[in-house]
């Protein structure tokens, strides 16, 4: 997601301030990701033409790149300095950044289960609970009385996240110099992979982009911007603006609207690979690009602010945002109390356990 990442000391001299313009992409691709369900109720339609600017895909596939990006720029940092990479901290740190949250999210959940305002099945809650979400339809049946879909669905995107913290750093450390390769390769196959799976394996083909194997694409291509970042700097920093802002229209209009016309065409195929492209182009803009208003704006303190909350915002919202989710709300109060909620998540959860990771010098 990657909702979690924030700027870490190990990162080179001189780029907090461009990291900052990360911080403030993060509350809007949460915010896209939130108006994405909003839109989805019928009772919303007053977004009318609008609503193609809310493609919550987009916004997690931004999230996925950004923590492709982020994590290896942090492990290629900790390997240039020291030559290997603290396995056992790097988990830690983590465990300690995603895990708060989420569970405190899953007890909430778990309550209002026990209390009868929801129903969801116990195999769907373990699903959540041990980042497996993405890998539901293989593992478990399709109840159409439960809520469960509407309560943990978003833990897809949290699970695959999950799943590639625990192989790339190992990965990492063992091909050195061959991982660029490597990462070229995914990036170049995946799509066949997601075919192949979608003709030999129709009962998960509403997971082709959620599942390990078949969809870590985007978060691939963004590690692999990251080895590439120091040869692309100098030609990113001569973009026009307009060409930024264009590859901006593209990712959050157009390739929502191709998405619609061609359907499964484009969304498991390279489609899919050219949404990735154009955020890793989005996310090199704004760190390494020409100074535009948009990097400004991100720049702002009610962005870095929201930037701070998104992981949050993107966990909680869930309560609210869905028709079937367990406190349906109209559209003005579900963006308050989501934005309440992550509020009072960031400092009650996240705060404490961000001290406890300096504490234990993870």
């Amino acid at each position: 997601m990657t909702m979690a990442h924030q700027h870490h000391p190990s990162e080179r001299p001189g780029m907090t301030k461009r990291f900052a313009e990360l911080d403030g992409l993060r509350i809007v691709a949460a915010m896209v990701v939130l108006m994405s369900h909003l839109v989805e109720t019928p009772a919303n339609n007053y977004f009318g033409p609008f609503a193609v600017l809310f493609d919550g895909g987009v916004a997690v596939l931004i999230f996925f790149v950004l923590s492709g990006f982020v994590i290896t720029r942090l492990l290629t940092s900790e390997l240039d300095r020291t030559g290997s990479i603290a396995l056992g901290q790097f988990y830690l740190r983590r465990a300690l950044r995603i895990w708060p949250v989420s569970y405190a999210y899953i007890l909430v959940a778990i309550a209002c289960l026990a209390l009868h305002l929801a129903t969801a099945r116990p195999q769907e809650v373990a699903l959540a609970a041990t980042h497996l979400w993405n890998y539901g339809m293989t593992l478990t049946t399709y109840d159409p009385d439960s809520q469960g879909q509407a309560i943990f669905g978003h833990f897809w995107s949290l699970a695959l996240e999950e799943q590639f913290y625990w192989a790339w750093p190992l990965a990492l450390l063992l091909l050195r110099k061959r991982a660029a390769g490597v990462l070229i390769t995914i990036v170049a196959i995946m799509p066949l992979v997601r075919i192949c799976s979608y003709v030999l394996f129709p009962f998960s083909r509403g997971q082709l982009n959620a599942m390990f194997h078949t969809g870590m694409d985007p978060i691939a291509l963004g590690a692999l911007l990251c080895l590439f970042e120091a040869r692309l700097r100098p030609h990113v920093a001569r973009l026009s603006p307009w060409l930024l802002y264009a590859n901006l229209a593209f990712l959050f209009v157009a390739c929502p609207e191709l998405e619609i016309h061609f359907r499964g065409f484009w969304s498991i195929t390279y489609g899919h690979t050219l949404e990735a492209a154009s955020a890793g182009l989005l996310i090199m803009g704004l760190i390494h690009g020409p100074q535009t208003r948009l990097a400004w704006l991100l720049r702002t303190p009610p962005m870095q602010f929201g930037g701070r909350i998104s992981y949050s915002l993107y966990v909680w919202q869930q309560l609210f945002s869905l028709k079937a989710a367990i406190f349906p709300q109209g559209a003005l109060m579900t963006i308050l109390l989501s934005l309440a909620a992550a509020t009072a998540s960031y400092y009650i959860i996240e705060l404490p356990f961000l001290r406890l990771k300096k504490h234990v010098g993870a």
